[in-house]
């Protein structure tokens, strides 16, 4: 999913960090249209996503910017990711089933019932 966005905008992902686990493809819609609407606010060639992660269980989307870009659009980027930061707390990372936020020996995860591992325990 991501290599598509890698050929229409290279110069966003010059040196991306795609650290999803292998597999699990429960956020790539959500990856996907917080592209799309990155897209429409059309920022300029100084934005760079240089990570996608999971990080306390959440879709994590780091980026750079230089310091020449405006306010509103730097705000506006920020803002799309957060959403889809929070939006990520409600869809299984594995599967994109609805899901909750639960953990197994202290390593947290958006699971759904069918995803869980045997000792998940949700939040």
């Amino acid at each position: 999913m991501i290599e598509k966005w890698i050929k229409r905008h290279p110069q966003w992902f010059a040196e991306l960090r795609y650290d999803i686990e292998a597999g699990h493809t429960g956020w790539d819609e959500l990856i996907d249209a917080a592209l799309m609407t990155v897209e429409d606010v059309k920022p300029e060639n100084s934005f760079r996503i240089v990570q996608i992660k999971e990080k306390f269980g959440l879709l994590t989307i780091h980026t750079f910017h230089d310091e020449g870009m405006p306010d509103e659009v730097s705000d506006q980027i920020s803002a799309i990711f957060a959403r889809a930061r929070q939006q990520s707390a409600h869809i299984c990372e594995i599967c994109s089933a609805p899901a909750r936020v639960g953990a197994d020996q202290g390593c947290m995860s958006v699971r759904c019932a069918s995803c869980s591992p045997q000792g998940w325990v949700s939040s």
